[in-house]
């Protein structure tokens, strides 16, 4: 019998109600700031394979942030997984992995929260300003410079 029992592995005592509510806040709050990355990476792509090159802006950050969340699983108490945990692009993953390991202080984990609410906020309304440009710029890319401006000066 493969399974569960069979490892002498009790799921019920790893995956607990507080556990599995962050996971599904951590989660949501993730796919919000990644949405939001991944829609101004498209929305700046005039064809699927400079899309698919482009990809690499959206999925690097999510490499390093698993990267991150095995240094905060090996050395949970590191000052280094202390800050990537408070850092919105790592903070899913990351605090997830601290809350999973060791239990860090509420305060911790409520200010990567607000921190990742705020920031995907902050993307959403750049986000917003960007596509509304890009999508009336029919046929032509929108260039750095372009972008920067009409973010400066919604």
């Amino acid at each position: 019998m493969i399974g569960s029992e069979a490892a002498g592995l009790d799921l019920g005592l790893i995956l607990t109600g507080e556990l599995l509510f962050y996971f599904a806040l951590f989660f949501a709050l993730g796919y919000f700031l990644y949405s939001v990355l991944i829609a101004v990476i498209a929305v700046t792509c005039t064809s699927t394979e400079e899309l698919g090159h482009s990809m690499i802006i959206a999925a690097l950050p999510l490499v390093v942030a698993v990267m991150l969340a095995v240094t905060a699983i090996v050395n949970p108490s590191s000052e280094l997984t202390w800050v990537s945990s408070l850092v919105p692009p790592f903070t899913p993953i990351v605090m997830l992995a601290r809350i999973n390991v060791s239990a860090p202080p509420l305060w911790e984990v409520w200010l990567g929260v607000v921190l990742l609410i705020v920031t995907t906020v902050a993307a959403s309304w750049v986000a917003g300003n960007i596509c509304r440009y890009a999508l009336l710029m029919i046929g032509k890319r929108p260039t750095l410079p372009e972008l920067l401006r009409v973010v400066r000066t919604a």
